[in-house]
């Protein structure tokens, strides 16, 4: 799905999904287990912008396409505890890095997130030149 009216595809490297289901260990994409991704400056508590750590989760790899977010929205109950908020109780927001959108009218770049809020999975997108801080890990697939 788009994230936005006047949005356009700009990149999409992920594939559809086979199967997505919940274990007691966490949620499994196609039997590869999801985990969350943070850079190390993330987890430093450091902040930079999103076009850097695109940078960063495209090198790596094992990125989540966003059609699993929307399978996530279908399915709340299977979006994992882990996922909703931190040790602090800030709430996270997770991102699908394997789909960027543009924004037809200002050019901007995009990306999908989900977020837990008030009881429910909500679906948003961020732009790319904003601040990523340790609150925006990427969805990944374990090795």
């Amino acid at each position: 799905a788009l994230p936005f009216e006047g949005a356009e595809v700009e990149v999409h490297r992920g594939e559809g999904i086979v199967k997505l289901e919940k274990r007691e260990d966490g949620v499994y994409l196609d039997s590869r287990k999801l985990t969350l991704f943070r850079s190390k400056e993330q987890e430093s508590d450091r902040i930079f912008v999103g076009h850097k750590l695109r940078k960063e989760v495209e090198k790596r790899g094992n990125n989540v396409p966003s059609i699993v977010l929307d399978h996530f929205k279908k399915h709340p109950e299977l979006w994992p505890e882990e996922w909703k908020v931190d040790e602090q109780g800030n709430t996270i927001c997770v991102y699908f890095w394997d789909d960027i959108f543009r924004d037809l009218a200002s050019g901007r770049l995009y990306v999908r997130c989900g977020c837990w809020d008030d009881g429910r999975l909500e679906s948003r997108c961020s732009w790319l030149y904003c601040d990523w801080g340790a609150d925006r890990p990427a969805a990944s697939r374990a090795s």
